[in-house]
């Protein structure tokens, strides 16, 4: 197997009885094609233009920290919450902390850095004051229905796109579905048919998948909030029953 990494394809068609995919650099004649582009813009086919929805994501990481990581977050492991717009930590070797979330459809907000900041200092309010030395954001591919798309669009042209966000386990997956499909003719895929490529909304999808985020943050807020107070009231009721 040869790859051929940082060559952004340009073009896809079909040419006789094969699939021509062309780059800056050339054309590679392929008898099946499989794409995995997902987020990626533009999009290769009218098909998947239409269905799915680039949605960001951030991370930030620390200066190193030495004692006040440890201090903070006291065990090596990644940490993540069950808001929708999940929130996601993990120690790094040197001694830096990684910290993810936020969700938006409309591109990186202004001023991302010290929005990633003040969501840091929301749980570790003792590291409000460190320095970041990097912040970046990704997109993910989110189709309406939030499922994986995995399936042939026509005769050796599929799609395994969609993971919106949990790529990390799903993609695995995918890939030996459409490699046992293709090699196999294994057609366990099709229990993924259910979630094809419906439209996402066209130019007002982001304006809609952005709403839809705001009222789910909203909700996580007030949720937040009750349960911060309901905790005070317990702790209160505990020190009370020990006086």
């Amino acid at each position: 197997v040869r790859l051929h990494e940082t060559t952004p394809v340009t073009g896809l068609e079909r040419r006789g009885g094969a699939w021509r995919v062309r780059t800056a650099a050339g054309e590679v004649s392929a008898r099946r094609v499989v794409l995995c582009t997902s987020a990626a813009r533009p999009a290769l086919l009218p098909a998947l233009a239409r269905a799915t929805l680039p949605v960001h994501t951030h991370i930030l990481v620390t200066q190193p920290l030495g004692a006040r990581l440890r201090d903070a977050v006291r065990a090596p492991y990644a940490v993540y919450d069950d808001r929708m717009a999940t929130g996601y930590f993990r120690p790094l070797a040197e001694g830096r902390l990684l910290w993810g979330g936020r969700v938006d459809a409309l591109g990186p907000p202004p001023g991302l850095a010290e929005r990633m900041r003040r969501d840091l200092a929301f749980v570790f309010p003792q590291l409000a004051d460190v320095r970041i030395e990097r912040v970046w954001s990704g997109a993910m591919g989110f189709a309406r229905h939030r499922m994986p798309v995995v399936r042939p669009l026509e005769d050796d042209l599929w799609v395994a796109i969609g993971f919106g966000g949990h790529g990390l386990n799903t993609t695995t997956l995918a890939g030996e579905l459409v490699a046992t499909a293709l090699v196999e003719g294994d057609e366990r895929w099709r229990l993924l048919a259910p979630f094809a490529l419906p439209w996402n909304g066209g130019p007002l999808g982001p304006l809609a998948a952005q709403g839809f985020y705001l009222a789910y943050r909203l909700r996580d807020a007030v949720a937040s909030r009750r349960a911060a107070r309901a905790a005070a009231r317990q702790e209160g009721r505990t020190r009370a029953w020990a006086d």
